[in-house]
C-alpha cells in the first residue's frame, strides 16, 4: 500500500496481529460479494471506514 501512502493498523495504532489480516481479508470478499454492502457502509460511515474495519477493529490511516 505504499503506492496510496495508507497504512492498515489496529484501533490502538499499533500493527495488525495475523488473525486480524486474515479476519479483514475474509470480511472484505464477503461483504464486497454481497451487493457491496462493505462499500456503502464506508459512504454512510461518519468516520469514512469500511465495514470489515468496523467488525476486526482496525482502520487505515495515511502515511505522509
Amino acid at each position: 500500500m505504499q503506492t496510496w501512502k495508507i497504512r492498515v493498523v489496529s484501533a490502538s495504532g499499533e500493527g495488525i496481529s495475523i488473525w486480524q489480516a486474515i479476519a479483514r481479508y475474509f470480511f472484505a470478499i464477503t461483504s464486497i460479494s454481497f451487493f457491496g454492502c462493505g462499500i456503502i457502509w464506508a459512504l454512510l460511515d461518519r468516520e469514512g471506514q469500511f465495514l470489515y474495519d468496523r467488525i476486526v477493529g482496525t482502520k487505515i490511516i495515511n502515511v505522509i
